[in-house]
């Protein structure tokens, strides 16, 4: 008998999803990932795409990886689809959070702010741009979330293909890394006013009174 192929399950799971077709069945929910704050591509939703059969998978090894990924918790497998059958990975913004900036007139000129309104020659402050900062934040901590649940998804997914499970392959990993953001600046400290929760909570004044759960 020959020996098992290692395989990362990262590649395992492209292979089972892209090349041997089994990502395109019609049987993953999309709607775990509304859960998880991903961004659903509704264009995939009520395609018409047949229902798998013998012709699309020749491995036995496709169509476990196949049934273990649709026995994860749906929004886990479904991140796992998303991603496996076209061999992508999360983007976890690896521009990291940056700085935040001087915020700018229409016309691009910089924003000041005066210590006399009516005298441009005296002592002035920048208007900084925490609003727009504040949203790269949220978009940059949503992203690397997204790729830690990607992750967690695969780790699980690589526990149930183990111990001797597949017949041809023997998983390992995976090799992604759980913080590739690792060693990188944190971001710069924003005013609460600026950030989401302080918005949520001025638009939802009634989550704050006590007895009254969100």
């Amino acid at each position: 008998m020959n020996p098992k192929q290692e395989i990362d399950i990262e590649k395992l799971v492209t292979w089972a999803l892209g090349d041997q077709g089994l990502g395109w069945t019609g049987r993953d929910s999309l709607s775990g990932m509304l859960d998880l704050g991903t961004r659903v591509d509704r264009s995939l939703q009520g395609s018409g795409l047949p229902p798998p059969s013998a012709a699309m998978a020749d491995n036995e090894d496709a169509w476990a990886v196949h049934e273990a990924i649709h026995r994860l918790p749906v929004g886990a497998a479904s991140l796992v689809v998303q991603y496996g059958r076209i061999g992508a990975r999360p983007d976890w913004a690896p521009q990291g959070y940056g700085h935040v900036e001087q915020a700018r007139n229409a016309n691009g000129t910089l924003k000041w702010v005066y210590e006399n309104p009516n005298n441009r020659r005296s002592r002035r402050w920048p208007v900084m741009d925490f609003e727009a900062y504040a949203f790269h934040c949220e978009r940059v901590e949503h992203e690397r979330a997204t790729w830690t649940a990607w992750r967690e998804a695969l780790r699980l997914l690589a526990e149930a293909l183990g111990d001797g499970r597949l017949a041809f392959h023997r998983v390992t990993g995976p090799l992604a890394p759980s913080e590739p953001w690792a060693g990188q600046a944190g971001p710069d400290p924003v005013p609460p006013e600026f950030t989401m929760a302080f918005r949520r909570a001025a638009a939802n004044p009634a989550y704050d009174r006590p007895g009254i759960v969100g």
